[in-house]
Protein backbone atom coordinates (compact mmCIF):
# COMPACT_ATOMS: atom_id res chain seq x y z
CA UNK A 1 0.00 0.00 0.00
CA UNK A 2 1.22 3.42 -0.81
CA UNK A 3 0.44 5.77 2.06
CA UNK A 4 2.85 8.73 1.32
CA UNK A 5 1.98 10.09 -2.69
CA UNK A 6 2.05 13.39 -2.99
CA UNK A 7 0.55 14.94 -6.10
CA UNK A 8 3.14 17.68 -5.99
CA UNK A 9 6.18 15.23 -5.73
CA UNK A 10 8.29 15.41 -9.34
CA UNK A 11 8.70 10.80 -9.22
CA UNK A 12 6.67 8.29 -10.03
CA UNK A 13 7.20 5.15 -8.22
CA UNK A 14 6.60 1.86 -10.45
CA UNK A 15 5.51 -0.61 -8.37
CA UNK A 16 5.75 -4.25 -9.80
CA UNK A 17 4.96 -4.96 -13.19
CA UNK A 18 5.09 -8.79 -14.49
CA UNK A 19 3.58 -10.43 -17.56
CA UNK A 20 2.26 -14.26 -17.91
CA UNK A 21 5.46 -16.65 -18.66
CA UNK A 22 3.15 -17.81 -22.02
CA UNK A 23 3.28 -14.06 -22.57
CA UNK A 24 7.14 -13.17 -22.01
CA UNK A 25 9.11 -11.81 -24.60
CA UNK A 26 6.63 -10.77 -26.78
CA UNK A 27 7.03 -6.83 -25.66
CA UNK A 28 4.75 -6.63 -23.41
CA UNK A 29 6.77 -5.37 -20.40
CA UNK A 30 8.43 -2.78 -22.75
CA UNK A 31 4.74 -1.26 -23.58
CA UNK A 32 4.28 -1.26 -19.78
CA UNK A 33 7.54 0.39 -19.31
CA UNK A 34 6.72 3.01 -21.87
CA UNK A 35 2.87 3.70 -20.99
CA UNK A 36 4.58 4.66 -17.21
CA UNK A 37 7.41 7.00 -19.38
CA UNK A 38 4.28 8.43 -21.12
CA UNK A 39 2.73 9.38 -17.98
CA UNK A 40 5.69 10.49 -16.48
CA UNK A 41 6.63 12.87 -19.42
CA UNK A 42 2.41 14.46 -19.44
CA UNK A 43 3.24 15.01 -16.04
CA UNK A 44 6.02 17.01 -16.67
CA UNK A 45 8.18 14.68 -14.13
CA UNK A 46 11.52 14.95 -13.08
CA UNK A 47 12.06 10.49 -13.07
CA UNK A 48 10.28 7.40 -12.51
CA UNK A 49 12.29 4.87 -9.67
CA UNK A 50 11.85 1.53 -8.91
CA UNK A 51 13.27 -1.09 -6.89
CA UNK A 52 13.79 -4.66 -8.80
CA UNK A 53 14.23 -7.87 -7.18
CA UNK A 54 17.63 -9.28 -7.85
CA UNK A 55 16.31 -12.26 -9.41
CA UNK A 56 19.10 -14.63 -9.95
CA UNK A 57 21.09 -13.27 -6.80
CA UNK A 58 20.47 -16.53 -5.00
CA UNK A 59 22.47 -18.66 -7.25
CA UNK A 60 25.34 -16.48 -6.85
CA UNK A 61 25.21 -15.10 -3.31
CA UNK A 62 27.74 -17.46 -1.79
CA UNK A 63 30.22 -16.01 -4.34
CA UNK A 64 29.56 -11.98 -4.41
CA UNK A 65 27.46 -9.84 -3.03
CA UNK A 66 24.44 -8.14 -4.29
CA UNK A 67 26.42 -5.48 -5.17
CA UNK A 68 29.10 -6.84 -6.99
CA UNK A 69 26.44 -9.34 -8.74
CA UNK A 70 23.93 -5.93 -9.74
CA UNK A 71 27.66 -4.47 -11.18
CA UNK A 72 28.82 -7.60 -13.28
CA UNK A 73 25.20 -7.52 -14.74
CA UNK A 74 25.75 -3.94 -15.85
CA UNK A 75 28.43 -5.05 -17.36
CA UNK A 76 26.86 -7.39 -19.60
CA UNK A 77 29.35 -10.05 -17.78
CA UNK A 78 25.87 -11.61 -16.38
CA UNK A 79 21.97 -11.86 -17.35
CA UNK A 80 19.29 -11.09 -14.84
CA UNK A 81 15.73 -11.31 -15.90
CA UNK A 82 14.83 -7.99 -14.00
CA UNK A 83 17.69 -5.77 -14.21
CA UNK A 84 18.52 -6.71 -17.33
CA UNK A 85 15.26 -5.80 -18.46
CA UNK A 86 15.05 -2.57 -16.45
CA UNK A 87 18.74 -1.74 -18.27
CA UNK A 88 17.68 -2.64 -21.60
CA UNK A 89 14.17 -0.46 -20.88
CA UNK A 90 16.28 3.04 -20.37
CA UNK A 91 16.64 2.68 -16.49
CA UNK A 92 20.18 3.59 -14.92
CA UNK A 93 21.56 1.20 -11.54
CA UNK A 94 21.39 3.74 -8.61
CA UNK A 95 22.21 1.77 -5.72
CA UNK A 96 21.55 -2.01 -3.73
CA UNK A 97 18.79 -1.93 -1.58
CA UNK A 98 18.74 -4.21 1.06
CA UNK A 99 15.49 -6.13 3.05
CA UNK A 100 13.58 -4.47 -0.29
CA UNK A 101 10.76 -7.51 0.08
CA UNK A 102 10.59 -10.85 1.84
CA UNK A 103 11.63 -12.93 -1.63
CA UNK A 104 13.74 -16.17 -1.48
CA UNK A 105 15.30 -15.43 -4.96
CA UNK A 106 16.87 -12.38 -4.32
CA UNK A 107 17.33 -12.93 -0.94
CA UNK A 108 15.52 -9.57 -0.06
CA UNK A 109 17.63 -7.78 -2.63
CA UNK A 110 16.68 -4.83 -4.97
CA UNK A 111 18.07 -2.41 -7.35
CA UNK A 112 17.38 0.86 -6.62
CA UNK A 113 16.98 1.88 -10.66
CA UNK A 114 16.11 5.12 -12.32
CA UNK A 115 14.77 6.51 -15.42
CA UNK A 116 15.33 10.53 -16.01
CA UNK A 117 12.50 12.67 -18.25
CA UNK A 118 14.42 13.82 -20.93
CA UNK A 119 12.02 16.52 -21.39
CA UNK A 120 12.07 17.61 -17.75
CA UNK A 121 12.18 21.55 -16.96
CA UNK A 122 11.87 21.76 -13.19
CA UNK A 123 7.92 22.13 -12.94
CA UNK A 124 6.04 19.68 -12.09
CA UNK A 125 2.12 19.46 -12.18
CA UNK A 126 -0.24 18.23 -9.87
CA UNK A 127 -1.90 14.96 -10.90
CA UNK A 128 -5.02 16.47 -9.95
CA UNK A 129 -4.65 19.60 -13.02
CA UNK A 130 -3.60 17.12 -15.66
Amino acid sequence: MFTNHSPDGDSLYGADISTHPKYRHEGIGSMLYGARKEFALRLGLRRMIGGGRLFNYCEYADKMSASEYAHRVIEGEMHDPVLSFELDNGFRFIKILANYLDDVRSLNYASFIEWTNPQHRGIVKSATTV
